[in-house]
This record gives C-alpha cells, sequence and structure tokens, in this order.
C-alpha cells in the first residue's frame, strides 16, 4: 500500500468521523481517489478508497454512493485478481448507474466492460461499449472524457493492426487533451501513441514521443505517470542495444516507484532490468532482478504480472544450465495461464453446447405441441362427421379416409423434415466445432463440458510469412489480395492434412501450425518439415505462374523450431485452440530471421533429423536473434536423391 494512500484515507477518516457528516462533495473526492489509483494499476489504493466510502455509507440511507463504492471496489479487485471477471456484476451496475442518472460512473462502467472484452478477445464486445462510453461523454459534452475513450480506441486498433484508425484515435485524443492542457492525459496520449511508434516506425521515433510523453509526466508532477515513462524509455533503450541508457532511465525507475510503493511498476521494471542483463549474458544481475520481479509481483498478486516474472526467472534458468529452476517457473507460469484462460473460456464453451442442446430440445417439444394439436383438432373433425353421417354415410367415411390418410402422411413427412432440421443443425453444429478445434479437445469439450488445458514435452512449431505482404497489398484490391490469400491458405490447409499436422491460426498474412498436438506421435517432427517444403514448393510453383500471367505473387519465409509448450482454449465466442511457451516464440525468430523461399529450422529440430537420409541440411551458424541472443540455425531441404 502506498504511503500517501495510508495517510489521506486515515485523514479522510478523521475528518469525516468528526464532523459526523458525510457532504457529498467528499464523498466524491474519495470515489475519485478510488478511480484514480485504479486507473493507475494501483488495485490496492484504489480498493482502499472504496473501502472508506462503503464504511461510511454503509449504516446510512445513502445507497446511491454505497453501490457507488461497490462499483469502484469491484473493478479494481476485478483486475487485481485477473481471474475474477464478472461481466453480469459491472452490467448490473452500469444499469443501475444509468436509472439514477450517474452518467458519470455509466460511462465509467461501459470503460470496465470493454477492458473485460478486450481480456477475453471479443474484439466487437469490446469496440461497442467504447462507443457507447463515448455517447454519454458526447452527451456530457466530457471532452476529455471523449479524449480518453480515443486513447483508449488507439490501443484497441493498435492490437489489431490497424494502425491506420490507432493514430486517427490518438490524433484526436492529443488534439482534446492540448486544448485543455491536461498535463496527466496528455502523458497517457503520448504514452499510447509511443507504443503504437515502437512497433510501426524507426526506433528513434518511439524514443522520442517517449522522451516527450516524461515531459508530460514531469509536468503533471504525478511520480506514477514519470515512473511509468522513465521505465517505458529504459527498455526502448535496451530493446537497441543502448544499454547505458537502459540503465540509466530503468533504475531512475526503480527509485521513484519504490518511493511510492509502486509493486508492479517495481515488478515490470526489474523485468526489464533481467532481460537487458541476459541480452549482456550477465546471469547474476539478471537472476537478481528476475528474483526481485518475482517479490514485487506476488506482493502485488495480478496473476498477468506474476506469469511475466516466473517466465524471466525460467529463462535466466535456462541460460545458465540450471534446469530444475528452469522448469519449476516454467510449470508456474504455465499454471497462472491456465488460471487466467482456460476456467472462464471453457465455462462460456459449455454454455454454447448447452444453449445448442436447449435449441434442439425446443424444436422436439414443438414438434410434439403440433403433433397434439393435429390429433385434437382430427378428433374433433371426427365427433362433427359422426354428427352429419347420416347425411351422407358413404360421402362421409370416404371423406374422414382420406383425411386420415393425408393426416398420416403429412404428419410422416412433417416429422422425418424435423429430424432431418435437427439432425442437420446437430452436424452443423459439431462440424463448426471440430472447424475451430482438434478433433480430440472437441471430444473431450463435449463428453466432460471442459477441456484443459495440457502439457506437451514436445511439439513442433512451424510459423510462415509472406514477405513484403504490406507492399504488395498497396497493389492489389482488397478482393484480389484476400481472394490470393484464400488459394494459398486452403493449399496450406490440405497439406497440413496430408502430414497429419495441426492448423492453429493465421494473424493477416501468418500461418502456425504444430506437429504432435492434440496427440503426439514418433514422426511429427519430420512431417512438419516436410509439410513446410511442400508448402514452399507450392509457393514457388504459385509464383511461376504470377510472373508468367504478369501478376504479384507472394514470396514467403518458413521457420521451425521443437520444444516443450502448453495448449488449450482461449476466447469467449471466437474461441479457439492455441499454444504459449518459449517455444512458439523462438519459432516465431525462425521465420523472421530466415530467408525467402527456404525453410529455416532450430539446432533442437536438426539435432531430432541430422541423420535422416531424406533431408539435406545447410548450417547457417549463431544468427542474433532480437531478445534472445545467438540461436544456431539450419536451413533444410529435400533430398531429392534419396527420396
Amino acid at each position: 500500500m502506498k504511503k500517501q494512500d495510508c495517510r489521506f484515507f486515515f485523514i479522510s477518516l478523521i475528518l469525516f468521523c468528526g464532523s459526523g457528516i458525510y457532504s457529498q462533495s467528499g464523498l466524491d473526492s474519495l470515489l475519485e481517489k478510488s478511480y484514480d489509483r485504479y486507473s493507475n494499476y494501483n488495485y490496492p489504493g484504489a480498493i482502499l478508497f472504496a473501502d472508506s466510502v462503503i464504511n461510511m455509507t454503509s449504516n446510512s440511507d445513502d445507497s446511491i454512493n454505497l453501490n457507488r463504492a461497490r462499483f469502484y471496489r469491484e473493478i479494481a479487485y476485478q483486475i487485481q485478481q485477473g481471474d475474477a471477471y464478472d461481466i453480469r456484476k459491472i452490467e448490473n451496475f452500469e444499469k443501475l448507474f444509468e436509472e439514477k442518472n450517474l452518467l458519470i460512473d455509466q460511462a465509467r462502467a461501459r470503460l470496465h466492460l470493454a477492458r473485460i472484452y478486450y481480456y477475453f478477445g471479443n474484439i466487437q464486445e469490446e469496440l461497442a461499449q467504447y462507443l457507447e462510453a463515448f455517447k454519454i461523454y458526447e452527451e456530457l459534452d466530457d471532452q476529455q472524457g471523449m479524449a480518453s475513450v480515443y486513447s483508449d480506441l488507439s490501443l484497441m486498433y493498435y492490437d489489431q493492426h490497424d494502425y491506420d484508425a490507432a493514430f486517427e484515435n490518438i490524433r484526436k485524443a492529443i488534439e482534446i487533451d492540448s486544448r485543455y492542457k491536461s498535463y496527466k492525459n496528455i502523458h497517457r496520449d503520448y504514452n499510447n501513441l509511443a507504443i503504437i511508434y515502437e512497433h510501426t516506425g524507426p526506433a528513434d521515433s518511439a524514443i522520442a514521443i517517449h522522451l516527450k510523453a516524461l515531459d508530460y509526466a514531469y509536468k503533471s508532477k504525478e511520480p506514477y505517470k514519470i515512473g511509468l515513462s522513465l521505465s517505458n524509455l529504459g527498455n526502448n533503450y535496451s530493446i537497441n542495444d543502448q544499454f547505458d541508457l537502459a540503465k540509466k532511465y530503468l533504475y531512475k525507475a526503480l527509485e521513484i516507484r519504490d518511493s511510492i510503493g509502486n509493486d508492479r511498476g517495481l515488478a515490470y521494471t526489474h523485468q526489464r532490468l533481467g532481460h537487458m542483463y541476459i541480452k549482456l549474458n550477465q546471469f547474476d544481475k539478471a537472476r537478481y532482478h528476475a528474483e526481485k520481479a518475482i517479490s514485487h509481483a506476488e506482493n502485488f498478486g495480478e496473476l498477468k504480472v506474476k506469469r511475466m516474472a516466473y517466465q524471466l526467472r525460467s529463462k535466466v534458468a535456462s541460460n545458465i544450465n540450471d534446469y530444475r529452476n528452469e522448469l519449476y517457473y516454467f510449470k508456474k507460469a504455465a499454471a497462472l495461464e491456465d488460471s487466467l484462460q482456460n476456467f472462464e473460456n471453457t465455462r462460456e464453451i459449455t454454455k454454447m453446447i448447452m444453449l445448442h442442446q436447449f435449441d434442439q430440445k425446443e424444436l422436439a417439444d414443438s414438434l410434439k405441441r403440433v403433433e397434439e394439436e393435429r390429433l385434437r383438432e382430427e378428433a374433433h373433425q371426427a365427433e362433427i362427421r359422426k354428427k352429419n353421417r347420416t347425411r351422407n354415410i358413404l360421402l362421409t367415411s370416404g371423406s374422414f379416409l382420406l383425411i386420415i390418410i393425408g393426416g398420416l402422411y403429412n404428419r410422416w413427412r412433417y416429422v422425418r423434415n424435423s429430424r432431418e432440421l435437427i439432425s442437420q443443425e446437430k452436424d452443423r453444429s459439431e462440424n463448426l466445432l471440430l472447424n475451430i478445434l482438434p478433433a480430440e479437445v472437441a471430444e473431450e469439450l463435449k463428453t466432460k463440458g471442459r477441456a484443459e488445458a495440457k502439457d506437451f514435452d514436445l511439439a513442433t512449431i512451424l510459423f510462415t510469412d509472406f514477405v513484403s505482404f504490406t507492399q504488395l497489398s498497396e497493389k492489389l484490391s482488397a478482393t484480389e489480395l484476400v481472394e490470393e490469400l484464400n488459394i494459398c491458405f486452403e493449399a496450406f490447409d490440405h497439406i497440413l492434412e496430408k502430414y497429419n499436422i495441426e492448423k492453429i491460426k493465421t494473424i493477416g498474412d501468418a500461418y502456425m501450425a504444430a506437429g504432435g498436438l492434440p496427440i503426439p506421435t514418433e514422426d511429427s517432427v519430420k512431417n512438419t518439415v516436410l509439410a513446410a517444403l511442400e508448402m514452399q514448393d507450392f509457393m514457388r510453383k504459385r509464383k511461376k505462374l504470377k510472373d508468367a500471367r504478369g501478376e504479384y505473387g507472394f514470396v514467403m519465409r518458413a521457420g521451425i523450431h521443437s520444444g516443450p509448450v502448453v495448449a488449450g482454449i482461449v476466447g469467449i465466442k471466437k474461441f479457439q485452440y492455441d499454444l504459449w511457451g518459449d517455444t512458439v516464440n523462438t519459432a516465431s525468430r525462425m521465420e523472421s530471421n530466415g530467408t525467402p523461399g527456404k525453410v529455416n529450422i532450430s539446432k533442437t529440430t536438426y539435432d531430432m533429423l541430422r541423420n535422416d537420409t531424406q533431408f539435406d541440411f545447410e548450417a547457417r551458424g549463431k544468427v542474433q536473434v532480437k531478445g534472445k541472443g545467438e540461436i544456431e540455425m539450419f536451413y533444410v531441404e529435400k533430398n531429392n536423391e534419396s527420396a
């Protein structure tokens, strides 16, 4: 707990208790303090101030402020715990605020809902919540509230790689906040802009924007923001191997964050120092900062922060051949990954399957009701015919017989069509599930109602990516681009099916697959490499065909690495089977450090295939890889003579 938070809390409590009167302005001030702490990731501080209002109002008739305080406590608690997200609770608060015309609180509830939907990868709902919050701020003509939404939207679009929209939204936020000279908000905007530049522009541009953000942090006189910018600057210098400047800013960030008791910030800064010292091969210092990161992360309690600290400690252990601690901390990180993702996601998937089964039961019940109604109608018609049979017994009997036959035929046809409809819906639902998840995982989900995340000692991860995709996409229409991607990815799907390799996902022009999942096989490493070589062969032939037509064709890089992974389900509505672990990151580096037209593999994968006469290998030596140091790599080709 920060010292100034405790001091402010006790002063406020003394003043309120001494007066015996809880003024609205005083309660508003405490609640704003709570939200300010929540916005700055100081969740214990946010809970402290919210609890103070709860204590002051719980024995009074002030249900409005009591519920406001409970809301601020709940949003801080949910984010701090990391696995305690409850959308319904926040939706109930939002409805209450709407009924009471508490528009600012309603908008903040919407923003928190957007944060939850972001966490679970539901981009459509995330965007919808942002737009609803924006409408409220627009109705109030709250320009700075609108700017906060623009700033959040910029990072949402950044995460989706829609950088034009990201820049447009952050520009609007800066324009508004500059007009109001709100230094703390301008700092937030420039910090977000710098993050976007880290992945879209030259490194010098990102650093320049971070320096500008630091300037506004000092103007805001808020230690939290100063510490944040110092840490971000130091990290950027470290990434770009400017280690003297990195140390200067990171250690200054530690000093400030320690002075305000910012455990979350301290955990992040120690992690960054740990990664920097790994790059410098100073592993004693790296271990020291990794252990400090763990200490602060565990003290703070947020699962995501603890997971990152454990991953760093595992990486340090790997570099010094401390295999026991490498495995120990890897498992701790993987367990937190499971805790963060699997429970909510599998519960939602189970809910969807149950809803589908409920729909099927409803359809069957509807058919039964229709049949009962038809039988009642037949009985009624039979009674009428019985009363009138004296008029023309022969005609009536004949008509009755025809009606029975027609009714039975219609009933048979109706039931048959209904059963076909139910069967088709069931098949469609199961095929959709199989199209999203591996068959074994889908079956586990249907049988148990959940799908456990699993550790795999060995999987072979394949990444592919098209070279100069962004530049080529500017020369093609949207229709041509999507059509060409579809042709390539459809071919890849068929190749993977041939070699029994599991497709994991596509991200833009990138394609990810894994051999040995979800059921390990002896030949999964070999088959993954064969699949990659066949994919490259397809791309070469496709490029030759496109060139002959005078059209633009793609050239592809491919990279492969083998090792342990954790596999499970992520997402709420658009759920998917995904993988985690350093093996995935290394495989991605194999792809990005490869050569167009070739298949680049790690030494781990090479060692498993080196004696296989079906392949030829070309040693590349040790290649410097961003964030990982030197990694030994090999190009692999198929030995046509042995084939």
